[in-house]
């Protein structure tokens, strides 16, 4: 398919026609604060150009089901050791893997109110803007063009729900429920949409 365009860091990056239209990037004192707060639990920083993954985060990924592009992508990614303070200008959501609900329930207890945590499963989330998710990037593309759109929301996890509709909360609300990513679950939903 020809995609005009893609919605990436929790909504906070659109690019439309192979130009960045929107980008609001996490504040570089933020993103610094979470690592800190967090230094001890598994973390990488998700970017627009780079992402950087802590140790204790690489090892988690090689605990989990690593025979799928997810756990994959992670274990080759930079260490966080690596990162610059022109890379801090890019990050976009700070995924986090917990060791324990106390350890979560301590670090969310500091995260700053502009900023929001979203669960998934064993123990992990993501830390991004509060004012920013998929369903505001919806908005904010059928406003760029102007015109009214019928729009479709896919997805797999709690993030997804501000879309209107993975995890059993999120197939809930769903209409319909693909297969798998790893499966060409998108190939079987754009089909049944007739999007193509």
């Amino acid at each position: 398919m020809n995609l005009d365009g893609y919605c990436f860091g929790a909504g906070s990056e659109i690019i439309i026609d192979n130009k960045q239209v929107l980008f609001e990037p996490l504040k570089k004192r933020d993103t610094q604060f979470i690592l800190h707060i967090a230094k001890d639990s598994g973390f990488s920083l998700e970017g627009s150009k780079m992402t950087f993954t802590s140790e204790k985060n690489r090892e988690r990924m090689r605990q989990f089901n690593t025979d799928n592009r997810m756990g994959n992508r992670f274990l080759s990614f930079p260490d966080i050791s690596t990162i610059t303070d022109d890379d801090y200008n890019q990050v976009m959501k700070v995924s986090i893997h917990f060791d324990s609900l106390s350890q979560r329930e301590e670090i969310l207890r500091q995260i700053p109110k502009h900023l929001t945590f979203t669960n998934f499963l064993h123990l992990g989330g993501e830390i991004t803007h509060s004012e920013y998710n998929k369903a505001t990037a919806i908005q904010f593309v059928k406003n760029y063009y102007e015109e009214e759109y019928e729009t479709v929301a896919m997805g797999d996890s709690e993030n997804d729900l501000p879309m209107g509709s993975g995890v059993k909360r999120v197939k809930e609300k769903a209409d319909y429920v693909t297969d798998k990513i790893d499966n060409d679950g998108l190939y079987k939903a754009f089909k049944y949409l007739k999007l193509f």
